[in-house]
């Protein structure tokens, strides 16, 4: 959609991708570690029509339990080569006339939930951080239930996103939410 504003405003043609993806290869390993936890790894690469770019991408994560409390750790490096035409990195970003381009990106993401339950109240806390050469972020919700069948349920949640770019670094406003609902029979009520 930001793609297609922009063409609408400058005149340019729109270039996704997606729509003009020629091969894809993936490869994705799973090893369990026992008491240790899980180890993931995937690789994958794929080329395109057009401005003959490529995307290729190397991924490591890892879970784990302990006690109650889970937790997973993931880090991701891609490189995205292409050639000029008419080709956007961003939405946001100025046009870039060299004539062979290559962007790499590494990201880094970290989460943790902790239940919290007590008699048949069954709470929940996740956190997750999320943080790249561009931008950072966190989120925190907390979700519960209560009642014999779980009829009611609740979450809120909070969360921000700080941007780095070549100037300054901008922030976006911090949201926050939740929601209820209590189901009946009757049907169910919910409110926002």
């Amino acid at each position: 959609m930001l793609g297609v504003r922009r063409e609408a405003k400058t005149g340019i043609d729109y270039y996704s991708d997606t729509l003009h993806q020629r091969n894809r290869l993936s490869a994705t390993v799973s090893q369990p570690l026992g008491q240790l936890g899980t180890l993931n790894l995937s690789a994958s690469t794929a080329d395109y029509y057009n401005n003959q770019s490529r995307i290729t991408q190397l991924q490591m994560g890892y879970s784990n339990q302990w006690r109650n409390i889970s937790y997973g750790v993931n880090i991701a490096r891609q490189r995205t080569t292409w050639d000029y035409d008419r080709f956007y990195h961003g939405v946001n970003e100025p046009l870039d006339v060299s004539s062979r381009q290559k962007y790499t990106e590494t990201t880094m993401s970290f989460n943790v939930s902790i239940p919290l339950d007590w008699g048949e109240n069954r709470t929940s806390v996740a956190m997750n951080y999320n943080q790249s050469s561009q931008s950072r972020s966190s989120t925190v919700s907390m979700t519960g239930s209560s009642g014999e069948n779980s009829d009611l349920s609740w979450s809120v949640y909070g969360g921000y996103e700080r941007y780095r770019n070549s100037n300054s670094d901008s922030s976006a406003p911090t949201t926050f939410g939740g929601n209820l609902q209590q189901n009946t029979r009757f049907g169910a009520l919910r409110a926002n």
